[in-house]
């Protein structure tokens, strides 16, 4: 399976704010077909169509039960003569004649809508995402589950998870690195157990996603910043990278085994293989002619302009060492998350 980054961008870019070209958008537990709705009120799918609207509405009660307004999200019929402006204007109460399909939260309790509308609990992000990755190449991974969506995305072939669980910072330098491109996947997480969103990257810190609609074409969220996502709810990320178009060239192939590297006083042993695998270990290799059987950690590296990155996927850590003359050094030095000093030496 050949991954088409452009196709997955391509497709994000045309549906982040409208459901996607399946014609679908996820609840909770069912989906809201547009066609079906559209036949339910007899209007004509030649004149009407789906799309992601911002309406008023309040925030939960905080602890002392105070709610405060809110822009909230909903799925609601629109005129097509009207979808020209939905780039520019996602306010629902700019589209005179809008039907309001589904409200925002999972327990109806929590809206406080006059007429509610007929679905609540808009939950379209995993749907979104798996679409855009079907329309790149990989159809075999839709789903309407965030974990179902990790678990697969973690488990593939043709994927390095680059960061499990990690917090901003440690996610931000590995994008600033470059290492994350346009087509990858973030997971975000409460807990280690605890999934509960996802999204497209589209390169330079942004992002596309469902639930709520965010782009760099949407100034009302943020713009797509990927940092928008990070919240109390889901304060932990996991960054998932295809390994289409990763290059290694002869030059990388003197780098290939086993070295010692000396970081805060102690001694690891790095065994780094082909296809950018890395593993560390504690204890030194009694074979330097075999990969480790086992690890303390793995991780991936990549060539940069200056060295190689690697990116350690159970801590989120990034190391960068400078290149000696291709490699030919016995020795690199580099730096722990951009800061501490690191020297390695080949064994």
């Amino acid at each position: 399976m050949a991954i088409d980054r452009s196709a997955i961008v391509s497709y994000a870019n045309t549906y982040w704010y409208q459901p996607c070209k399946d014609g679908k958008a996820w609840l909770a537990n069912e989906p809201v077909i547009i066609a079906n709705e559209i036949s339910k009120r007899k209007l004509s799918s030649a004149d009407w169509t789906g799309a992601f609207l911002g309406y008023d509405g309040q925030s939960k009660p905080d602890t002392a039960g105070t709610r405060t307004r809110w822009l909230l999200e909903g799925l609601y019929l629109i005129k097509r003569s009207d979808a020209g402006k939905l780039l520019s204007n996602r306010k629902a109460s700019s589209y005179p004649g809008a039907i309001m399909l589904a409200s925002w939260y999972d327990n109806r309790s929590d809206d406080s809508l006059t007429n509610p509308p007929p679905y609540n609990g808009l939950n379209d992000c995993a749907h979104f995402v798996t679409e855009c990755l079907a329309a790149g190449g990989a159809p075999g991974l839709r789903t309407v589950s965030v974990p179902n969506l990790l678990n697969s995305l973690t488990a593939h072939s043709e994927t390095k998870t680059l960061a499990k669980f990690t917090n901003q910072a440690n996610a931000q330098r590995i994008m600033d690195a470059g290492l994350l491109k346009e087509g990858d996947v973030l997971i975000f997480s409460k807990t280690v157990n605890k999934h509960g969103h996802s999204t497209i990257y589209l390169g330079g810190g942004k992002m596309a996603m469902h639930t709520y609609a965010n782009h760099p074409n949407c100034p009302e969220r943020g713009g797509g910043v990927w940092t928008g996502s990070m919240t109390a709810e889901h304060n932990l990320v996991t960054l998932i990278h295809w390994d289409a178009g990763d290059t290694y060239g002869t030059a990388s192939d003197s780098l290939l085994g086993y070295w010692s590297v000396l970081w805060r006083g102690k001694v690891y042993y790095y065994y780094f293989g082909k296809g950018g695998r890395v593993s560390y270990s504690k204890t030194k290799p009694g074979n330097l002619k075999s990969p480790p059987n086992t690890a303390d950690g793995r991780g991936y590296w990549f060539e940069s302009t200056f060295g190689i990155d690697i990116a350690w996927t159970a801590t989120g850590s990034l190391e960068q060492f400078i290149r000696p003359t291709m490699f030919t050094s016995n020795a690199m030095a580099g730096t722990w998350n951009g800061s501490e000093p690191l020297v390695a030496t080949r064994l």
